[in-house]
């Protein structure tokens, strides 16, 4: 208990959630793999998205699906967030934390094809960037110690870019995110806040012009069988007209005439 009182609440409370979520994935008696019971918890797929969903932008971030995958990010949330939370505030901590996983999610969006992600690394990285940029404004960066530390997590963390399946997209969209908050969070005169203020919204109108470029989905990347099972169980527990919208949007994203008919069909 005295471990867990160590780690501020706003961080605390994250890394609950997230275990919590994927707690419940694992256990949830649903007939689909992980990857669809990850969708229907929030993760980041593209299709769905275009299809309406844009929460999944932010929901993404709090949907862990491997215990090995959410050990080392609710980790790495800990070691960051024990000194981060405290220098910046819970609220400037949690817009940083946010905006970083949002913008990540965005990056991804626009980089990568009908892809399913999860997890929270792309705003970890937006607070290690984050926390970097407020080392070196304040000097404390020519530490040499401070060095080592932070040179050994930017290392693994770029080591960790070259595994399978982890989507780079996302961390340097959140890297970028967390830079252009802490830009913002350390402005000490007008000239830093006008270029703070004005470089992050910036951003998030070129990558919403990118993202509304990007609204296909190739045949390849099409997977209408998975679509079909998610959408069902939604319509059978409670959600029949998000359902039948989404299927129907869908079916558009596909040119195909096969998702609509099926929940019509079946019910």
């Amino acid at each position: 208990m005295k471990f867990l009182k160590q780690i501020p609440r706003t961080t605390l409370t994250i890394m609950v959630i997230c275990c919590a979520v994927c707690l419940v994935i694992n256990l949830f008696p649903f007939s689909g793999n992980l990857t669809e019971k990850a969708i229907l918890f929030g993760a980041y797929y593209k299709a769905m998205i275009i299809a309406g969903e844009y929460w999944r932008i932010l929901t993404a971030g709090l949907v862990h699906v491997s215990i090995w995958h959410l050990v080392m990010n609710m980790y790495s949330m800990m070691y960051i967030g024990v000194v981060l939370e405290r220098i910046l505030g819970w609220k400037n901590y949690l817009m940083t934390l946010v905006i970083s996983v949002v913008i990540g999610n965005l990056f991804l969006f626009v980089l990568s094809g009908n892809t399913v992600a999860v997890g929270i690394s792309g705003g970890l990285y937006g607070l290690m960037a984050c926390e970097i940029y407020i080392l070196y404004r304040k000097g404390i960066l020519k530490n040499q110690s401070v060095q080592r530390a932070i040179m050994q997590t930017v290392f693994m963390n770029l080591l960790i870019n070259f595994m399978p399946t982890v989507a780079w997209q996302a961390h340097l969209g959140g890297a970028i995110g967390g830079l252009l908050c802490a830009s913002v969070i350390t402005a000490e005169n007008r000239t830093q806040k006008i270029t703070g203020y004005t470089a992050l919204p910036i951003l998030c109108v070129i990558l919403a012009v990118m993202c509304m470029q990007k609204t296909t989905v190739r045949p390849s990347e099409t997977y209408a069988g998975t679509d079909a099972k998610i959408l069902k169980y939604e319509y059978d527990h409670g959600l029949p007209k998000h359902a039948m919208n989404i299927a129907r949007n869908l079916d558009e994203l596909y040119d195909i005439d096969y998702l609509e008919a099926y929940l019509k069909q079946e019910n």
